[in-house]
This record gives structure tokens, sequence and C-alpha cells, in this order.
């Protein structure tokens, strides 16, 4: 990375987070917003100070020693710490989670500009609770985790024997009962136990946008009627918001969810994964997470949470 590649960041982190925060309803600036934006100042002029010849040097220690590199390293290290801080995880973890990369420390989703697309994401998240591509193993515990990190009691049935995850599920192929409507719900988690009674997981995924109208009352409704008809079949179904800031959802059956926890919860199960593929699959993900999404909520204060409604 060239120290222009760092400012051209960081001001791509504080518009994009601003973005964000207008779409959900916050309009004031955060004082690491402020601060950041003061340190792109800062950056600029070291910049705009350089020599019109000099070359643009690589941010390396080992190769430059000079007073505006080392400026530019000690904002890559604030940066990496922050955000460590923000996720909750030591530091040596996120650097070690950062080598996951297919493009030499670049983000595969970003190359093709779909690193703040919500669908894609929403692609990338449904695979991890998947047992028949992830491994019961890894999708149980992602799901289980998840459940706890929303603050949503754990099955009273223990032995679970699959989990599907289906990706725009239409509500009106659930049930015949007219509170249910054509609209589509991101991700549907559907758990099978030893007995084969079920419980339903609906993940709404928001990024750039946010809950519109009644729409998690919507699913819930849906839902609701799909576990009345199913005679005891189906235990339950709960539902998450998932989004970065962790937005609060309309319907009371619904709990937000953030994707610093959701980044947790793969971290998680990916330390005690046996299988390659699962291995393989959340080391990608939990590099492309902390290189898009989350590489910008640092900047968010978490007292500003309570605007999120």
């Amino acid at each position: 990375m060239t120290e222009t590649d760092l400012l051209s960041n960081l001001i791509s982190m504080v518009n994009l987070v601003k973005k964000e925060k207008t779409i959900i309803g916050i309009n004031s600036l955060s004082k690491k917003e402020t601060d950041t934006i003061q340190l792109i100042n800062n950056l600029k002029t070291l910049l705009q100070s350089s020599k019109a010849n000099e070359p643009i040097k690589t941010i390396d220690p080992q190769t430059n020693s000079t007073e505006q590199t080392n400026a530019f390293i000690n904002v890559l290290s604030s940066i990496k710490q922050e955000l460590a801080k923000h996720i909750g995880i030591p530091e040596d973890a996120l650097f070690e989670i950062q080598k996951y990369s297919f493009l030499e420390g670049q983000s595969l989703l970003a190359s093709i500009s779909r690193d703040q697309s919500e669908n894609t994401h929403s692609d990338f998240i449904a695979p991890i609770f998947r047992s028949n591509f992830i491994g019961l193993q890894f999708a149980s515990s992602n799901y289980l985790q998840i459940l706890e990190a929303a603050d949503i009691p754990l099955p009273k049935r223990k032995q679970i024997v699959s989990i599907e995850a289906h990706r725009e599920f239409r509500l009106d192929s659930l049930s015949l009962n007219p509170e249910c409507c054509d609209r589509r719900i991101d991700i549907l988690i559907i758990v099978t136990f030893k007995d084969n009674s079920e419980e339903y997981l609906a993940i709404e995924n928001k990024i750039f946008a946010k809950e519109s109208d009644d729409q998690t009352t919507s699913y819930s409704a849906a839902l609701s009627a799909k576990v009345r008809e199913s005679n005891g079949r189906i235990d339950r179904f709960s539902g998450l918001l998932l989004s970065p800031y962790s937005c609060v959802p309309k319907s009371k059956d619904f709990r937000p969810i953030g994707y610093s926890d959701l980044f947790k919860v793969i971290l998680s199960s990916r330390n005690k994964a046996t299988s390659a593929i699962a291995i393989k699959y959340s080391n990608f993900y939990l590099f492309e997470l902390s290189s898009t999404i989350l590489k910008r909520l640092w900047l968010f204060n978490k007292s500003e949470k309570g605007a999120l409604q």
C-alpha cells in the first residue's frame, strides 16, 4: 500500500460512514470521525509538501525511514488497533486474519466493487450455515453462537442432524395463510433435530439501507403462521436484523445483531473447526469482513446505538 492508497482509503471510509449514517438517521459526527477528518487533512499536507518529482514511497518500515513514511506507518498501526478494539479481539488475531487474502492483502469483493453489497454478503453468509457444504460441526457452531450473540435462548432439543440456509426465500411459499405475502427473506435457516422437529431462523441483512415499512413485522406474521400450522413439528422461529450498526428491528420477534458480532461468531467457530473447507471458507470471509465493512466501523461511536431505531 502506498501513502496515496492509504489517504484514499481513509477518505473512502469517512464517506461511507457518512452516507450510511445519513440513511439510517444519524446526522452527527462521532469524535473518531472528527479526528479522522483532521488526520486526512494532515496526510494531505504531508503529501503536498513532498517534492513534486519525488516518487510515492511504499509503506514499508524496512525500506523507508523518512518522517513522512513513519507517519503513515503509525496511521496504519492505529487503524488496526482501533479495528481490533471495535470487534473485541486481540490485535494479533486480526493481524493473522489479514494474511488470508487471495490478492496480496487486497479485498476480492472490493476489486469487483461488491464489498458494500448486501446481496453479495448474504450470498457469502448463507453457506456458513449449510451443513451439507461446510460440515455439520461448523454450521451448528455458527448457528448456536449467533443465537447466543443475539440473546436468543438455545434450542431445547440438543441433537442437530442438519441445517439448511436458503437465500431470497419467498414468504408465500411457507403458508397459505393470508398473513403471508410475496416478500423474500434474505436468509432463512432451517434446523432439523434427531426427532425430525425443526426450528427456523430468519436473517434480514441491511447495508446502506434501513428496514422498510413493516418488513420484519410481515416476516414475523408469516413465520408465526407456519409454526402454528405445523402441529408442533416446528418448535419456533427467531429473527435477526443484521447490519453494520446493529439497527433495531420493528418486530419484537427480531433481534438486532452487528457485523462485528457475526465476525466473532465465525472466528470462534473457525478456531475449533477441523474440516479443510470450513477453515478455508471462514478464513476467506473473515478477511473480507475485516477489509470491507468492519474496516470503517471503528469510526462509529457505540454510544450512538440508541439512535438506531
